[in-house]
Formats: C-alpha cells, sequence, structure tokens
C-alpha cells in the first residue's frame, strides 16, 4: 500500500514538471475499426500497423485504412484476431500471425498470401495460433505457435517449417522472444524460464541455457527485450522488471520496478526501457540513474496512467505508440521542441476549460490568467494560488503604481480587485450603457487609467480625483482632435516613452498623445489602416509599431507601413496578438496557429498544435512577455508559453510519398499513373509518414515547372479534375512552416481515346486515300459509262436518219414515177441502185447487243409517256432486276434514268433544230406535263426549255 501511495506521488510530482506535448487518442468512436489493439509495427516503408481482434490498421498520419478477413477473398487475412506482427523487408512486406496462421503482406498489391505450415515431417498443417515471431540478423524469421513449438522461414521462401532442433519438455510454450548482439535468441516459456539459444552461422542451435526456470512460473513472464548496450530485459505480471547481468550469468531484479505488473516493453533511441503495465499506464526505466518513473503522458481524452498497455513502439521520428487494450491507440509526441501548456492539454489542468481571453504577469513575477466567464485564476510556479471573481469574463488587466490590480470585463464594466479579500470594486460610470463592456484597461505615466470600452469609445478615469473624460466619436465633429475615430474599441497599449496611447479599434488604429491631450497623424490621417481591424500594437527598440490585423501582420515605421500575410507565409491572415523578442524577431498569434517572423531574413516559422501548443486558436490581445523573457500566448483551450531560445526547428528529413489512388470511388496502387481518357478526374494520396507534425503540413504542388499551388493546410490529397490527354509532370513537396521537405517528381499520364490515337489517325489517313482512290475510279466509270451511252445514242440517231434519208429518196422516186407515169423505169430504176455503203462493225459483245436492243425499244416509244422499265424487260427478253443491274453496270445510271436521259438529249436536239415549238418537243419526247418537262430539262441542263432553244438559235 505504501509503495502504491509513493508511486502515485512521484507520477503526480513527475506530471506537474512535465513539459511535453499532449498524447493523441485513436479509438473505435472514430479511426480504428475495434478497440482491442494487441501489437505494433512500422514497415520499411514507414507506415505503422495496428494489430487488432478485428484486422489490421495502417495510419499514414493523415488517414487510416483498415483491412480484414472476407470469406470469399483468398488475398485477405486468413484470420481478424491479429496476435503479432514483424518486417521480413525494407520494400514494406511484414508477416502477420493470427490465432489460425501467418500472412505475408504485398505492398504492391496491398493485399495477403497465406503462407504454408509444414511440420518437420513434412505433412502439411492447416493452422496454428501463432503468438510472437522475431526477425534475426541472418534474415531468417522465427515464429511461434501454440502446440507446434518453432517455425522458420528462410529469405525468399513462402513456407514456414517446423524447427525440430528446438525443443521443449512438457507443454512449455514460447510467448516472447529477442536477439541480442551476439545473436543468441532468447526466448519466454510457460514452463522453462528463460531459455537462451546459441546458435551457428547456419542458424542450427548448438547449445541452449536456462533461467528462473523454478520461479518464472511464480512471476508470471510477459515480455522480453534487448537494450541499446546489449542488457536484456524480461517482464513479469508479479514482480516487475528483471535484467541480465553478464558478469553473473544470471538475473537480478530491478528494484526500482518494484512488483510492478508489467504487460510489455520497449526500448527508446536513447538507451531507456519503456514499461507497459496491465493497469496503470506506462513508466521509464533509465539506465544512468536507475529509476523507474511514471512517463507523464497525459491526454484528455482518457487517463493514461490506468492503460493496459500491451505493446509498445517508437516510431522513427522518437513519437511513441501505445497499444491500449480495450481502449484504441495512443500516440505520445516527441518531445523536445521546447512550449509548454496551462490549461486543457496540460497533464495538470489549474485554470479549468474556459476559453482564456488574457493574460499578464504582475509585478511580483504572478501570472494572472483572465477567463471567458469564469473570472481570474492567480497561478505562480505553474501552481495554482488563488481564483477570483469568478462571474466575470476578464478582457484584460493592468497592475498600477500602487500595486492594485485593475481588470476590464465584458459585462461588469471595469474596476479593481482587492487581492486579499477576493472583492471587485467596480467603477460606477462602467454600471450602464456600453461602458458595461469594458476591453481593456492601462494606466499612463500621470497614474491615469485608461478604459476601452466596445460601444462606448475611450474613456480617461482619474484614480485621485475620480474625475472621468469621455473621448467619445462625434458623428457631426470627426475633425475633431480629442474624440476617437469610432466607439468599438479594443486593447490599448502606451508607448514605451509613456507619451502616447495606442488604441486598438475595429476599423483601425489612432495614437493619442498624452501631453497634448489630441490623437496625432500616423501616415498622414488620423486613422492608421482604417477599414481593417487592430488586435494588438508593440513598439520594437527602434520605433516601429507592429501590429495585429486582421489583414496579416503590419509594421509602422513613422513613414512607411509594410503587411506581411500569408502569402508571406503566415499560417492564417487574422492575426491576433504579437510579442517582440530583445533581437527584433516578432511572435504573433493567429487564428490557425502560432508563427515567428525574422524582419532580417524575412523568414516565417509556423507551429500549430500538433506541435505541442494549446490549439491553433489564439485571443485578441491575450499575450504577453514575463521578467525573464519567456513568452505567453492564450487562447480556446488555455496558454502556450515559452523561451523562445528553447524553440528547435526540426529538420524536414522526410519526403512526400503517394500513398495510393482513388478511382471512381475506388482506392488503387500507386504504380501506375497512367489513365483512360474518361478516367481523368482522381484523387492522389499523399503523405511523408511524418505522425506527430501531419495538421502541421502543408504540401504544394506544381505541373511541368510551372507556379507552386498550395493544398489547405493539413490537407494531403490532391485532386486532378478532367485532365486533358497528355503527360504531366508533377512535382510536390511538404512544409510545416519551418522548413521544406525534399520534392516528389512522378508522371501522370492520360491515355487519348482510342478514335484520337496515332495510329487510329494513321488509319484515317489511309481510308481518306482510299475513299479517294474509289471516288476517281468511279468518277472514271461514270464517264467511261457517260461516253459509251452518248456513242450508242449517236450510232442509234444515225441509223435513224440513214433510215429517213432512204425514205425520202423512196417517196421522192415514188412522186417521180407517179408524176411521169413511168413505173417500169422508175421501179427498175430503183430496184437496180445499189444499198447505201454502210461499215460492217465488228462482232459486238452481248453488253453492247444488250444495250442496242434497249435503247432501239426506247426509240421505238419514246412518244410514249408509259413506257416502262416492265416493258422494255418484257421486249428486251430479261427480267427486270437483271435488267436493271445491266444498266447499272453499263452506264452507271438506272433504267428510269437511261430513259430520261434519252428523252432529254432528243428534246434537246429538237429544240435546237427550231422546226418544232416546245409542247411538240414535249410530246414528241413522251412528257405529259409541261411544268414536269420544264423541271427536268432544266435539272439536266441548267436551262429552260425555251431558253435554250432560244439560245441555240441564235448561235
Amino acid at each position: 500500500m505504501k509503495l502504491r501511495i509513493v508511486h502515485l506521488i512521484v507520477s503526480i510530482l513527475c506530471m506537474l514538471g512535465v513539459e511535453a506535448q499532449m498524447a493523441r487518442f485513436f479509438s473505435a468512436d472514430g479511426e480504428l475499426y475495434n478497440s482491442h489493439a494487441s501489437c505494433l509495427m512500422q514497415d520499411g516503408r514507414g507506415f505503422l500497423w495496428v494489430g487488432t481482434h478485428y484486422g489490421l490498421v495502417r495510419y499514414d498520419g493523415h488517414r487510416f485504412r483498415h483491412f480484414i478477413h472476407c470469406d470469399n477473398d483468398s488475398l485477405t487475412l486468413c484470420s481478424n484476431k491479429v496476435l503479432c506482427m514483424t518486417p521480413r523487408s525494407n520494400d514494406g512486406s511484414f508477416l502477420v500471425g493470427t490465432d489460425i496462421g501467418v500472412d505475408c503482406y504485398n505492398p504492391q498489391t496491398q493485399d495477403f498470401s497465406h503462407l504454408k505450415l509444414t511440420e518437420s515431417g513434412g505433412q502439411h498443417i492447416y493452422g496454428g495460433h501463432f503468438c510472437c515471431m522475431l526477425p534475426l540478423h541472418s534474415g531468417e524469421i522465427l515464429a511461434a505457435a501454440t502446440g507446434w513449438g518453432i517455425f522458420r522461414l528462410k529469405p525468399g521462401e513462402e513456407e514456414l517449417l517446423q524447427d525440430s532442433s528446438i525443443k521443449f519438455n512438457g507443454f512449455s510454450e514460447v510467448i516472447h522472444m529477442t536477439e541480442d548482439a551476439d545473436g543468441n535468441v532468447w526466448m519466454l516459456t510457460t514452463q522453462m524460464g528463460i531459455c537462451r539459444l546459441n546458435l551457428d552461422k547456419r542458424g542450427n542451435v548448438t547449445d541452449m541455457r536456462k533461467y528462473m526456470e523454478e520461479t518464472s512460473p511464480l512471476l508470471g513472464l510477459t515480455s522480453i527485450c534487448t537494450l541499446p548496450d546489449g542488457t536484456v530485459a524480461v517482464g513479469t505480471t508479479y514482480d516487475g522488471v528483471y535484467l541480465y547481468d553478464t558478469r553473473t550469468d544470471s538475473f537480478r531484479h530491478l528494484q526500482a520496478s518494484g512488483r510492478m505488473n508489467v504487460a510489455s516493453l520497449c526500448t527508446t533511441g536513447d538507451g531507456c526501457l519503456l514499461i507497459g503495465t496491465e493497469g496503470h499506464g506506462m513508466s521509464i526505466y533509465r539506465p544512468d540513474d536507475g529509476t523507474v518513473t511514471p512517463c507523464g503522458y497525459y491526454c484528455h481524452e482518457i487517463d493514461v496512467t490506468t492503460q493496459k498497455v500491451y505493446d509498445i513502439k517508437e516510431d522513427r521520428e522518437g513519437n511513441v505508440w501505445m497499444a491500449c487494450f480495450q481502449k484504441g491507440l495512443l500516440m505520445q509526441p516527441a518531445c523536445g521542441n521546447g512550449f509548454s501548456v496551462i490549461g486543457q492539454k496540460s497533464s495538470n489542468n489549474i485554470i479549468g476549460t474556459h476559453c482564456v481571453m488574457s493574460v499578464m504577469q504582475g509585478r511580483d513575477g504572478t501570472l494572472w490568467v483572465g477567463a471567458d466567464n469564469d473570472g481570474l485564476y492567480q497561478i505562480e510556479q505553474n501552481q495554482p494560488i488563488r481564483h477570483l471573481v469568478p462571474f466575470a469574463t476578464v478582457m484584460g488587466m493592468t497592475e498600477t503604481a500602487d500595486e492594485r490590480l485593475w481588470i476590464a470585463t465584458y459585462m461588469n464594466g471595469c474596476g479593481w480587485v482587492d487581492r486579499n479579500t477576493g472583492a471587485y470594486h467596480q467603477l460606477d460610470f462602467t454600471r450602464s450603457g456600453d461602458a458595461l463592456h469594458a476591453m481593456n484597461v492601462v494606466e499612463d505615466g500621470k497614474g491615469r487609467l485608461w478604459i476601452a470600452t466596445n460601444g462606448d469609445g475611450l474613456l480617461c478615469y482619474e484614480p485621485r480625483t475620480e474625475e472621468t473624460v469621455s473621448y467619445r466619436a462625434d458623428p457631426g465633429h470627426m475633425e475633431r482632435t480629442n474624440v476617437v475615430a469610432n466607439n468599438w474599441l479594443g486593447t490599448l497599449t502606451v508607448s514605451k516613452d509613456r507619451r502616447r496611447l495606442y488604441v486598438c479599434m475595429s476599423a483601425g488604429m489612432i495614437s493619442l498623445n498624452l501631453q497634448a491631450d489630441t490623437f496625432e497623424l500616423m501616415n498622414g490621417n488620423k486613422v492608421l489602416l482604417g477599414g481593417v481591424a487592430v488586435r494588438a500594437v508593440r513598439e520594437d527598440d527602434r520605433g516601429r509599431l507592429w501590429i495585429a490585423t486582421s489583414k496579416g501582420l503590419s509594421c509602422f515605421d513613422g513613414k512607411e507601413l509594410t503587411t506581411l500575410t500569408m502569402s508571406d507565409g503566415l499560417p492564417a491572415e487574422d492575426v491576433t496578438s504579437l510579442e517582440l523578442e530583445d533581437d527584433g524577431t516578432v511572435w504573433v498569434g493567429t487564428v490557425h496557429g502560432l508563427a515567428h517572423y525574422n524582419p532580417v531574413t524575412n523568414q516565417v516559422n509556423c507551429y500549430f498544435a500538433a506541435s505541442g501548443l494549446q490549439g491553433n486558436e489564439y485571443s485578441n490581445g491575450a499575450s504577453c512577455r514575463d521578467s525573464g523573457g519567456r513568452l505567453y500566448f492564450a487562447g480556446n483551450n488555455g496558454i502556450t508559453y515559452f523561451l523562445p531560445a528553447n524553440i528547435k526547428s526540426q529538420p524536414m528529413n522526410f519526403r512526400p510519398q503517394i500513398i495510393s489512388i482513388t478511382l471512381n470511388g475506388r482506392e488503387m496502387t500507386a504504380d501506375n499513373l497512367s489513365f483512360a481518357h474518361n478516367d481523368n478526374t482522381f484523387t492522389i494520396a499523399l503523405s511523408t509518414m511524418n505522425f506527430a507534425r501531419a495538421e502541421a503540413l502543408q504540401y504544394a504542388y506544381r505541373t511541368d515547372n510551372g507556379t507552386w499551388t498550395m493544398l489547405p493546410q493539413g490537407s494531403a490529397d490532391l485532386t486532378l479534375s478532367h485532365l486533358a490527354p497528355g503527360k504531366y509532370n508533377f512535382e510536390v513537396k511538404a512544409t510545416d512552416g519551418q522548413a521544406e521537405s525534399e520534392i516528389l517528381q512522378f508522371q501522370v499520364v492520360v491515355r487519348p481515346p482510342l478514335y484520337a490515337t496515332w495510329w487510329a489517325y494513321t488509319l484515317y489517313a489511309l481510308l481518306a486515300v482510299l475513299v479517294l482512290v474509289l471516288y476517281l475510279r468511279n468518277r472514271q466509270r461514270k464517264e467511261q459509262a457517260r461516253l459509251r451511252l452518248q456513242e450508242f445514242i449517236h450510232r442509234h440517231e444515225s441509223d435513224e436518219q440513214r433510215l429517213s434519208d432512204l425514205q425520202a429518196t423512196v417517196d421522192a422516186y415514188t412522186t417521180q414515177l407517179r408524176q411521169n407515169r413511168q413505173r417500169d423505169n422508175i421501179v427498175s430504176t430503183i430496184a437496180n441502185e445499189p444499198a447505201p455503203a454502210t461499215e460492217e462493225p465488228a462482232d459486238p459483245s452481248p453488253d453492247d447487243r444488250l444495250l442496242e436492243r434497249v435503247l432501239h425499244v426506247v426509240s421505238n416509244h419514246i412518244t410514249d409517256p408509259d413506257l416502262s422499265v416492265e416493258l422494255i424487260a418484257q421486249e428486251v427478253g430479261i427480267s427486270r432486276s437483271h435488267l436493271h443491274r445491266k444498266m447499272k453496270e453499263l452506264t452507271s445510271q438506272t433504267t428510269v434514268d437511261l430513259i430520261r436521259s434519252i428523252r432529254l438529249q432528243r428534246a434537246a436536239r429538237l429544240l435546237s433544230e427550231g422546226k418544232m415549238s416546245v409542247s411538240d418537243v414535249m410530246y414528241a419526247c413522251g412528257f405529259s406535263f409541261a411544268s414536269s418537262f420544264t423541271t427536268t430539262f432544266k435539272k439536266f441542263y441548267g436551262v429552260s426549255p425555251t431558253e435554250y432553244m432560244r439560245t441555240m438559235n441564235k448561235s
């Protein structure tokens, strides 16, 4: 009982003195699927893995991903109950031990393969309860399975072979393993105590030594690890920690650990031993002084001192991770950045949970803290002394030369507080109206009090005479030099020479000359930064005014006004408070983080809640500097305080990497950045594997050496929308406000659609050439058909003309015979007259004879308007379809078009002769209607029949 009381007292003292960051907590209510966290591991790529009783969880600093068993998917975990993990290689692959077997994770495909289990006799084993695994320096991995002993996995193989050379008596089981610097394997067993195995170069056991065989069952061995100096440490359930002594070749009890109920052990990079307990949080053993003390970690969400810490890991950054059984995951950021906290995020909250509105150090070193609707706290050496006026919202305070404490409250006006009785003495003129809303109070060099109000302007109070002077804004007389520009004031600051009062307003800042009682001109105007809300003002040793505004950090040197904004590196545009260092550098609180600005180098370093601050939001004008140079910035969750010289900039020794690609709601690996044209909107998940400062990081990217585009603070998802087909060379970097990371370069390819590829364009060109060739061939064929038709028509017309001439000759002779009545001589003459000589054509082809027959039929029936394809086919003696096909082949025209063409050519010839009227020609060529004849003729020859006849007769 006494030991527990001592332990509790030491724990409290350690927590009061600790200045570490607050731990971060992840539970099943948020990021985790299951709160039964059992084991932890960081893989070769930097991912943190958490084994739970319901699958695996992967964390990259920004997002969690869960891997669980699926019955119908052989590439998932073989079981959701994960008991142990161990890295296999630096590429990110690792082994997962479950209650029924071992899986191997493939980082390229992000899936799992089940390893084959084989006993020493060669028989296949279908399952095993694997409780621990150990990677050896030789590259082999040892795995302990309940009831089966030890299995070995050789490098590059996918089969776990039972090692028959490692045997234990009875029902003893291996529950934990470690390897020392000499290559010896230490095993904790349930019945045989601690076993040390000496292995040769081939991994064969040459000797086995046992320790604590008789006492171990009573102690309850739980965990074993090797310290950096080579010391082997063993944790027990009932008797704390035991350390191996090489001089005596035995284990000795670490007295400082008492009778701790040890559940897990882990060594740190600085040589210490972290001790996780079964229900009492975590302690740390420091070999240098031999002490074991509580770690002092604090989290406002859970009580760290009562957790069951089943596994502990220190990551590459020095952050400590704890698997808290039945609670979740706890991460303690690495210490040493120099920031401390008073308030909700401290291990010992001494100022409650209300937002801090003001902070000031008294003449005696007392720290006074004004809270929202929670009054005034008096603190000395991080210990609460008094809590005064708990009903008030203290917006500002000052201590006068007579050591009287004056406060400005939002709803209770302005007055002084009796430190002895705690009584609040409110000034009568601030008991009503807008003077109730007092925002700040300061004392000038003459002992007068100046009170800023929210609605009642500036008030001056003389304590000795109790006289009051009002400097309210007068809308009708704003040109007067003794009225404020507006009545909504904020903080007040007296210049270092006590001659001026700087008044911060909701729209600008004014300067009151305390000697002349007039407001001076600044930069040619009564109001500086008109229209901009001014939060606070500080004067440096060179007389420059540094001004916190809603539009950035401004500096006024009496002539020129300059402003620093987010584009210059500030974490937010709205600056709420500021303090100056002796070297001229400026610290500013904003609505999103804390920043340090060096005017000489023009460099801005930013800090956020993850850096160990009270939070990211800071209250207007709520900052101060104490006599020792320590700075205090107050905000929503308390106060961040620090010595600027102790703030250490952590180097950015990491590089962004692509975690995954999300396309159409489906997550893919990042090994292929080539996308189809219709998959050109996707999200690239980025991470630097920086767990403690993830929310402080800001990523920037650019394409093809263009300008850098910043992602929102804390966002690590690069969304690219509607990319046109092409190749894009991307560069990505990360910054935490202090330094920049290495640049990640990668190329994104958006493939064009099939119809826009180079071979598609080649095909288009070939098709175009083919179409052109076919067109030319068709045109040539049509021209040949036209000439052929013209030849046949011309020949047919010549035959008709010869017949007509012969008929005219016969008629002439007949007439002459009748007139002369010399029938016998005339007949004889006609009979003996030779026939007209004609050229014998060559034997025509079948197609020519067919075309002649068709033309003959058309010529015989050319005056018949009812001439049809059927009539022609019947007289020619072929089918209608065959006639149509042959005419198309021979003349490139249909039979109907051929008839129309012959009619129109006949009509044109008759019109050109001029012997017949247009109507007669129309009927002679087989047309029934004048309108149809005119339209068809004009479409064929380009002019009407009448115009054609007129033109031909003129020529």
